[in-house]
């Protein structure tokens, strides 16, 4: 499942695949909890910013910053790519969280 997809399927505004379908399920499963604690979906920005899930909501509790937090810290450690465990590692000029099966992949493509 895309992004752009896990927002049609909660009802959230299209903010187009801004991550990767490897911070998927992670996404899904902050949505899911920030709802339970009464977020009303609206959604600000969705983005990685150096390697790392950045996400910011329009209005908020201490509760739904503290989950966001989490979420983000998880991101370092998951492969935007593909979901495996990865690493944050400069990848072609960028820093990305990346296993090394998708970083291979990815340098291998960048000097073809």
């Amino acid at each position: 499942m895309t992004f752009q997809e896990l927002c049609k399927k909660y009802g959230l505004a299209d903010h187009g695949n801004c991550i990767g379908n490897g911070w998927v399920p992670l996404a899904e499963n902050l949505i899911i909890d920030l709802k339970s604690i009464g977020w009303d979906g609206n959604i600000g920005q969705i983005k990685e910013k150096f390697g790392v899930l950045r996400w910011y909501i329009e209005e908020s509790t201490s509760a739904m910053y503290e989950r966001i937090y989490e979420a983000e810290a998880e991101s370092s450690k998951i492969c935007e790519d593909c979901g495996a465990k990865g690493s944050t590692v400069s990848c072609g000029g960028w820093i990305r969280t990346v296993c090394t099966i998708c970083y291979d992949a990815h340098m291998s493509n960048k000097f073809k």
